[in-house]
């Protein structure tokens, strides 16, 4: 199976679309909630979050007639705990979102807790599907790490190439642990319509890192991460 590393300006305009979706729905969606704890605020937001990326990312697509729906439970210090689900636009959810409990996003928490009593590939990623391309399977995935919110991923940057990186690890303090051979995310598809990717990602919590992430995209459309590999550190981080 082949290799394929994405051109950095395609890595850029995916991301500048996802930065265009926030402002849009930042405009869009005035600020109502009654609380930080607010369901219906925040399930509000993160649906027009949801709708927004995916009219700005082509190689990604949900099912006509279906929209991103949301169960919000909690805020635990600066994460919101939600649950995305898959629904038609004229269903009632409230059922849907009185029967779900929550579990960690996948790039949080462990892959046993995360798929625990789990039937996401049946209410949320079943109903997607993605240009049969590097770029379609790169762009998806930024799609479904939108609509899960997770609260690492709002603080993470992509490495776009090997300029990006240097930008990053040429501050202060800053130690490079691992050698790659290439900064531009990769994909390898296979012939059941999944695919492998590997994307350095830089984050600022905790520790300023980056690291190699490897994620799964299963037939079925579901996303698994694996163990990241530390490939930079740098100086203490902040806790969001």
């Amino acid at each position: 199976m082949e290799v394929e590393a994405l051109q950095p300006t395609d890595v850029r305009e995916s991301l500048a679309a996802i930065a265009t979706a926030h402002q849009t729905v930042t405009q869009d969606v005035p600020d109502s909630r009654q609380g930080g704890d607010d369901p219906d605020y925040w399930e509000s937001i993160l649906e027009a979050n949801a709708a927004a990326v995916l009219e700005r990312l082509p190689c990604a697509a949900l099912e006509d007639g279906y929209a991103v729906r949301y169960r919000f439970f909690e805020r635990s210090e600066a994460e919101l705990r939600v649950r995305p689900f898959v629904a038609r636009t004229t269903t009632d959810v409230s059922a849907v979102r009185a029967a779900l409990i929550w579990h960690p996003p996948p790039d949080g928490g462990l892959a046993s807790e995360r798929m625990r009593h789990s039937r996401d590939a049946e209410l949320l990623y079943q109903h997607f599907s993605y240009t049969p391309s590097a770029l379609g399977a790169f762009q998806y995935w930024l799609a479904i790490q939108e609509i899960w919110a997770s609260g690492a991923w709002v603080h993470t940057q992509v490495i776009v190439d090997h300029a990006h990186f240097a930008e990053v690890v040429s501050g202060p303090d800053w130690q490079v642990l691992r050698e790659v051979e290439s900064y531009e995310p990769a994909v390898v598809r296979g012939a059941d319509a999944s695919a492998h990717l590997a994307t350095l990602l830089y984050s600022p919590l905790h520790r300023h890192s980056i690291a190699m992430q490897r994620i799964e995209i299963k037939p079925d459309h579901s996303v698994v991460y694996a163990e990241p590999i530390t490939v930079a550190a740098g100086p203490r981080g902040f806790v969001a």
